[in-house]
Order: structure tokens, then sequence, then C-alpha cells
């Protein structure tokens, strides 16, 4: 009798947990996961700022045994979730992570327009879930514009994070709490690095418009460097995008140009020297 009891509630256990995998989705995929252990929750985010918004990209990862304690309560006993139960278990952890983001621009709160995802969402492996936000908001193009990402998620579990910033060449960057000069002029630059530290919940960072003459002599200079050279019509990563790191580029795209003026100022001086010596 013990054995046949035993059998049912491994049975029984095994059923739960298959309904629960049901639920959250949750097939062979495998998660783009932090390198530590499977009790932590980890956030990746790439930060964008275009000329006219700030987009953030947010993959999420949950450890797979709390979704799935989750699951066990928001399924209410059913047997067999059906699809509507399935969308609205996703809905909801969805939501909860796009309420733990917030954007402040110039020191206002400033609301995110949820944007569509490639990729199915809400799936993972036996460590854990992913969750994938897309999140914009506008951006002012004129002056100074000072941004602060907070996120609120998961505060008081463990926790990590990484964070990658990138930029439109219409701006630069005079300082972040992620890439920034320091006192003696070295470059620090913890893009891609993961952090557990609750100072790195919100990311700083101070963006100001890049001159125009400034903006084409740098991608002068960008089209005339070495290999590896920034693309002046696509991204600019944090570091090549701070006030100052653009000067090598900016040099050599002037001297390119003052070179090529005065190449065509000399061809014009051959053209009319000529033309006066047969008009005599």
């Amino acid at each position: 009798m013990q054995g046949s009891a035993g059998w049912a509630r491994r049975w029984a256990a095994r059923a739960t947990r298959a309904v629960l995998l049901a639920i959250i989705g949750m097939g062979g995929g495998r998660a783009a996961a932090h390198p530590f252990d499977v009790d932590l929750y980890g956030q990746q985010l790439t930060v964008s700022v275009g000329e006219d918004d700030v987009v953030v990209d947010i993959l999420a990862e949950v450890p797979t045994r709390v979704v799935l304690e989750d699951a066990a309560v928001q399924l209410g006993g059913a047997a067999r979730p059906t699809p509507a139960q399935r969308a609205a278990f996703l809905e909801r952890w969805l939501t909860e992570l796009r309420d733990g983001y917030r954007l402040f621009l110039n020191g206002a709160a400033v609301p995110f327009t949820a944007l569509p995802v490639e990729g199915e969402n809400g799936v993972g492996d036996a460590k854990f879930i992913n969750y994938r936000l897309r999140l914009r908001a506008p951006l002012g193009r004129e002056g100074v514009q000072q941004i602060n990402l907070i996120d609120d998620n998961f505060p008081d579990q463990r926790a990590v994070r990484s964070v990658l910033l990138r930029l439109r060449p219409a701006w630069r960057l005079d300082a972040s709490t992620l890439v920034r000069w320091d006192a003696d002029g070295a470059l620090i630059d913890r893009s891609g690095a993961w952090s557990a530290l609750e100072a790195d919940r919100e990311l700083r960072l101070s963006v100001q418009p890049r001159p125009a003459w400034r903006w084409t002599a740098a991608g002068l200079g960008w089209r005339l460097g070495a290999a590896g050279q920034p693309d002046p019509e696509g991204w600019l990563a944090g570091r090549d995008a701070l006030v100052r790191a653009d000067g090598p580029a900016v040099q050599r795209g002037a001297a390119a140009g003052t070179a090529g003026a005065l190449l065509g100022l000399a061809l014009l001086g051959g053209i009319f020297g000529v033309w006066r010596a047969r008009a005599r």
C-alpha cells in the first residue's frame, strides 16, 4: 500500500509539473542565461538613444522554480491550462516587468510605450524563463537631455544586471554612470559587465546634440580611419559617443577637408591662370 501511495504521489507531482510547464509555455528552448547560479534573477538591457526617442530592449531571466511556483498559484486547480490562461499568465508577468521600469527625462517622469518583440516570449529551460520587453519613450532634440532609467524589478531578490548603451551620432555623451572619463582622463566602461550593486539599478546619463560641423568632420574621419572605426550612419557605442572621444576622427576629417579645399582652390587657380593666358 505504501508503495502504491508513493507511486501515486510521484505520478501526481509529475502530472502537476507537466501542467505547470504547459501554462508557462516552457518547451525545449534554451535561455540566454547569465553565467551565475539558478537562484539569481538576471536583467540584460540595451539602451538606445535615437535621434528623437529612447528605446530599451530587455531580457529578464527569472528562475524557472519561481515561475513554476507562481503558475501553481495562478492555475487555481485547473486540470489543463487553456490558451487564454497561458496568455493571461504571460501578460501578467510582462505587465509587472514593464511597470518596474521608470524613465525620467530632465527630471520629469515619462511613460513608456511597449513595442513588439521578435520571437516567442515566456519560454526557457530548466534554469530560467525568459521575458522580453521593448520599451520606447520620446526624447527632445534640443539642448542637453538628462536621462534616468530606474529598474525596480525584484527589489527583494538576489539579482544581477548588465547594460549596453548606444547612441545615434547626432548625440554626444557628456557622462553616465556606465561609461565616463575619470578624474585622470582614463576611460571607465562597464558596458556588458554583470553587477549586483543596488546603485546599478539606476542608469543616469547626460547627452547633448553633436554640432553639425563636428558630426561631418568626425564622419569623414571615421570613414578615412583604419578598420574597426565607428559607422557614422549607424549606432555608436557609449565609449565612442563620449565627449572628446571623437577628437582624433574630427582632426583627421578636418585635415582631409582642408586638404581637399586647398586642392580645389589650387585647381581653380590653375584654370583661371590658363584662361587669363589665353585671353591675352
